[in-house]
């Protein structure tokens, strides 16, 4: 696992408050905790979170941390797919799904907990 230390994540989401940073990095221990195999990297301006598996680009991804708009999001690639029975997730996207994350409280929802786990479980190959 790439070990990224809190400048480099400061640098890598520039327009953060201090407030935004600390929910960003909050939510980063969460998703590490929560999937503990997944590789992270900084790839497409976030903090991408995969599958071990070299050749799994994008069939292999979790899910995206970043910051838009002065929100913390995680990104779903495949979160049309996943189950969401609270309707958390956002978007129209063919695939992919947003969840803004509104609170350091939230990280310990057991339904975001569950969102991170699926979308570690899925394969996009078998649907």
């Amino acid at each position: 696992m790439l070990r990224l230390y809190v400048d480099q994540i400061a640098r890598l989401f520039p327009g953060a408050t201090q407030a935004e940073l600390r929910l960003l990095l909050a939510t980063r221990r969460a998703i590490l905790k929560t999937v503990p195999a997944c590789h992270e990297r900084v790839k497409w301006g976030a903090l991408s979170y995969q599958k071990p598996d070299p050749d799994a680009a994008v069939k292999g991804g979790i899910c995206q941390l970043y910051h838009w708009r002065g929100q913390v999001l995680v990104g779903f690639i495949h979160g049309a797919f996943l189950p969401d029975p609270a309707h958390l997730l956002q978007g129209a996207a063919k695939a992919k799904r947003v969840l803004p994350i509104p609170s350091p409280a939230f990280l310990k929802d057991p339904r975001f907990l569950a969102l991170l786990r699926a979308a570690a479980k899925y394969d996009p190959c078998q649907t």
